[in-house]
C-alpha cells in the first residue's frame, strides 16, 4: 500500500490507513517507537513511561543523582544496541 509523505509544520507524516492501524491493535493517543535500520522505517507500538521527576526518584527511592544517571546511561546503551541488531 502506498501513502504520499506530508508536510506538517516542519516536520514529515504518513497517514496510516485504518485497516492497518487496527491489525497492529494502534488507536488515536498511542505512542509508537520509530526507527530506520538500513533505510527502512519501522514503527512498534509501546507503552510510554509515566513521567517522574529527579526529586521524586531521590526522595521515594533513597537514590542518588548519581544513581539516575548511571541508569540513564544504562537504559541508553540498552535501547541504542537493541535498534542496531534489529
Amino acid at each position: 500500500m502506498e501513502k504520499e509523505v506530508i508536510q506538517i509544520g516542519s516536520s514529515l507524516a504518513v497517514i496510516i490507513p485504518r485497516p492497518v492501524a487496527q491489525a497492529a491493535g494502534i488507536k488515536k493517543g498511542d505512542y509508537l517507537d520509530i526507527g530506520n535500520v538500513k533505510g527502512e522505517i519501522f514503527m512498534v507500538p509501546v507503552t510510554p513511561l509515566r513521567p517522574v521527576t529527579l526529586k521524586g526518584i531521590v526522595s521515594s527511592k533513597g537514590a542518588s543523582q548519581k544513581d539516575f544517571t548511571q541508569t540513564r546511561r544504562t537504559l541508553s546503551k540498552s535501547f541504542h544496541k537493541k535498534w542496531k541488531t534489529f
